[in-house]
């Protein structure tokens, strides 16, 4: 239950990324969602995903600062791999605003309901199922898990979501980290988010798992076709102006 005073503040609140209610994570085998739900989180470096050989997950400029040159051949990009080119990755996924609508209301609370569009369920169809993904674990407090994320000193922030065509000439700012881009456009659907550990390298064929806790209090196992159909529900306290 979330307290606040009209829809633009639940709305702010969503769109924050430390505020997300609802996070998910998909699987291949119920085994390795057991594991997650465990708290371990099977990691991966931004190099693998490089030379994965498939079009829905793998992608040449992981992590790589990239940028336009008379050096690149074919129209394509000069890139720089970054420091933390072989750090350990764990991608989730998120619900945000789009989809989220108003089921009921009352002087005390609004009932909020999301679920994915039509176009929203095909893009993730074409994404996961193909690729073999057969569950979804749902991660309903967030806060908890960050806490969890904080205490292992795991990084973790959304991603954003660049067109090759905003690809400028220049370098990208020291701040920047590649590592949190995606310049295909086609992956915003995912809505993703990422934990990386800073300070650790790994060996590009080797995953690296990292024990967090257990965090099966707040989590729950679906098949993705009935992720793709489940109800999520947000309930929002309304605070009258006298409190």
């Amino acid at each position: 239950m979330i307290k606040f005073n009209e829809l633009d503040d639940l709305v702010k609140y969503l769109e924050d990324p430390g505020h997300y209610p609802t996070l998910f994570k998909f699987v291949k085998v119920k085994e390795h969602a057991e594991q997650f739900m465990n708290g371990e989180l099977y990691m991966r470096s931004p190099r693998y995903f490089t030379d994965y050989d498939s079009e829905s997950i793998g992608d040449k400029y992981e992590g790589k600062y990239m940028y336009k040159s008379d050096k690149a051949k074919d129209g394509d990009f000069v890139t720089i791999e970054s420091k933390y080119f072989n750090s350990p990755i764990f991608c989730m996924y998120s619900v945000d605003t789009r989809g989220l609508v108003p089921v009921s209301k009352n002087e005390d609370k609004i009932t909020y309901k999301f679920n994915f569009s039509d176009n929203d369920k095909e893009e993730m169809r074409k994404h996961f199922c193909k690729e073999g993904y057969k569950y979804a674990i749902v991660v309903r407090e967030f806060p908890e898990f960050f806490k969890l994320l904080e205490k292992n000193a795991i990084n973790f922030r959304h991603i954003d979501y660049e067109s090759i065509s905003e690809i400028d000439d220049t370098l990208k700012d020291a701040n920047f980290n590649p590592v949190y881009r995606k310049v295909k456009e086609s992956y915003s659907i995912q809505r993703e988010y990422r934990c990386l550990i800073k300070d650790k390298a790994i060996e590009q064929n080797k995953p690296y798992i990292c024990k967090i806790g257990s965090i099966r209090n707040f989590t729950q196992i679906l098949d993705l076709e009935d992720f793709l159909n489940y109800d999520f529900v947000i309930d929002v306290n309304v605070i009258k102006e006298s409190e």
